[in-house]
């Protein structure tokens, strides 16, 4: 089984790539799913990721969290809610990435 949050696809440009990751949010919005693993927050200071697989309820989410940028990657974050028992509060998944072939290039082309 492939968990939502597995993917990752080349698109062209950061264009694409936002509304493909917006479009990626609002068809998952407030729907049910399974991802291999979710983070949060737990001893009320620490953050780490927690194995799965977990069953969650994506959460309405801010903009900026779901345009995450990772250099040519576009790695947006969810908010969601465990189904599952979890010693952890405001926990998030990665939604679906996208590597940006036009920052990769520009990146490889810097270097040589």
């Amino acid at each position: 089984m492939e968990f939502v949050n597995a993917r990752c696809t080349d698109i062209e440009t950061w264009a694409e790539a936002s509304f493909l990751a917006r479009l990626d949010y609002a068809l998952h919005l407030g729907t049910e799913f399974e991802v291999g693993y979710v983070s949060g927050f737990f001893n009320d200071v620490d953050t780490g990721d927690f194995e799965g697989p977990w069953r969650v309820h994506l959460d309405h989410t801010a903009d900026g969290d779901l345009m995450h940028r990772n250099d040519e990657y576009l790695d947006p974050y969810w908010d969601v809610t465990v189904l599952e028992p979890l010693d952890a509060r405001s926990t998030w998944c990665h939604g679906p990435s996208y590597r940006v072939l036009e920052f990769a290039r520009h990146r490889l082309e810097k270097v040589a």
